[in-house]
Parts: structure tokens; sequence; C-alpha cells
């Protein structure tokens, strides 16, 4: 009777050879999906926000301050409170500030109109900071002292790069984030436009 016999070494290399090939051909596939969930996580957020906007710009419109170039809110005897900013009055019950009834790219703006504002599950970071270790959603308003409207809020998503930094600023090439302003402001018209914008190449 023969005895059993191992494998040979050459057939150990070939199986190792073999497992090297699936494993390079399947880790990128998998970064591929890793990336591609982190994307459509985005676009939900994306369709969040979207509605956000439009559930705010539809309270303006009925309530009659869509528009007012600023709108903050209204005081405890009913004033509407139209520094929209930044330190309005604690007694104020809308604390969503808007402009034209769209809301202004400010923790007290979108953020605040947006449902996981409610739970806490954000933080507002400094530019470049990584949400990597973050279980939060990543938040980075980026503020114009001079004109609010050309603040940009940032919102990255937990457990990726987020909004990367390129020597203080924004290296929107590198993020992981939905981006928000508003632009072309029409004083005349009483309008302005909502820019939202998904930043997909960062992971």
């Amino acid at each position: 009777m023969k005895k059993p016999q191992g494998f040979s070494l050459i057939e150990l290399v070939v199986v190792i050879v073999i497992l090297a090939i699936l494993a390079a051909i399947a880790a990128p596939k998998f970064l591929d999906l890793h990336k591609d969930a982190k994307i459509s996580v985005l676009q939900g957020l994306e369709g969040t926000v979207k509605s956000a906007v439009n559930i705010s710009y539809a309270k303006a419109v009925i309530n009659g301050y869509d528009k007012l170039e600023s709108f903050a809110g209204f005081d405890k005897d009913g004033n509407t409170l139209t520094t929209c900013g930044l330190g309005e009055s604690d007694s104020a019950k809308d604390k969503v500030c808007r402009v034209y009834g769209y809301p202004l790219a400010h923790e007290k703006g979108i953020i605040g109109s947006l449902a996981f504002e409610k739970g806490a599950d954000y933080s507002i970071l400094d530019i470049g900071t990584s949400c990597q270790d973050s279980d939060l959603w990543c938040v980075v308003i980026v503020s114009d002292k001079d004109d609010k409207l050309n603040n940009v809020v940032y919102v990255g998503v937990p457990h990726s790069v987020g909004i990367a930094d390129d020597n203080g600023s924004i290296n929107e090439e590198s993020s992981c984030a939905l981006k928000y302003k508003l632009a072309n402001k029409d004083t005349a018209n009483k309008t302005v436009d909502v820019m939202i914008d998904l930043l997909t190449e960062g992971g």
C-alpha cells in the first residue's frame, strides 16, 4: 500500500500564483464597489437636499417671505427677522436663514433644513479634516465674511476622504462630498440659483 503524499513544491507555487492573480483581479473590483457605495450614499443625500430646498421654498411662498432678500425667522412677537445670520434672536421661531426663499449655505441655512440635523448626526469640521474615522457626516462651511451669499457648504460621507485639503483650501478633485451654494442673485427679479454638485473623485 502506497503512503499518501503531500503536494509538491511546484503544485504549491502554482496554487499560490493562481490565488495571487485572483486577488489582484478581485481587489480593484471590491474597491470600485466600495467607492460606488459611497457615491450612492451621496446621491441619496442629494435627493434629501433637493427635497429640503423645495420644502423650504414652498414654506417661504406660503408664508410670503420668498421675496425677501434675507429672512431669518420671526421673533417672539411675530416680527420678521431679516438679519440672516448669524446671531439672530434666540426667540426666533424659524431658524432657517433664507435668500429669496432658499436656504443659505450655512449651518442655520441648508444644514438646518436637512433631516439629519435633528439627530445631530453631523459635525462641523475645518477644511481638510478626513471623515475616514468618523461615523458622522462631515460638514465644512467655507464662509465669505463680506457676502454670505458666497458661502459654500460641503457635506462629506462618513468613513470617506470627505473634504480634501489643498493647502488650506478645498480640493474638489480629491473630495467625496456634496457641494451646496447659492449663486446669481437677481435683486430686480428677487431670485437666486441653487447649485448642488456631487464631488465623487475622493474615496
